[in-house]
């Protein structure tokens, strides 16, 4: 539901994945954190990748004669794709874990 839920309704749809893992007793503490944690932090990536990349932009234009520097848009748009495939990818990895039997904790 974490993987899918994330690219069918992008927020709302993770958010909704993450309250019923939490919840459930199938999924080891460790499965729940790295579910949790890995989107929030590429996207803190993503965020942090962004706003360098706009501030060299900035600087880039006051000097004339500079090649072509990279958009912050381009980064942004490059950063979501990557992020909707490695949540995919982690949805994938989850559903692997508890179709292979993973084991089911009581925590």
């Amino acid at each position: 539901m974490v993987g899918i839920g994330g690219l069918v309704l992008p927020v709302l749809g993770w958010i909704i994945g993450i309250v019923m893992m939490w919840q459930s007793p199938a999924w080891r503490r460790v499965d729940k954190v790295v579910a949790t944690v890995t989107p929030l932090m590429l996207a803190a990536l993503v965020a942090g990748a962004v706003r360098v990349t706009w501030l060299v932009h900035d600087r880039s234009e006051e000097a004339e004669g500079h090649a072509v520097v990279v958009s912050a848009y381009d980064v942004a748009w490059l950063g979501c794709a990557v992020l909707v495939v490695l949540t995919a990818a982690l949805g994938l990895w989850l559903f692997r874990r508890i179709a292979s039997g993973a084991r089911i904790s009581s925590a």
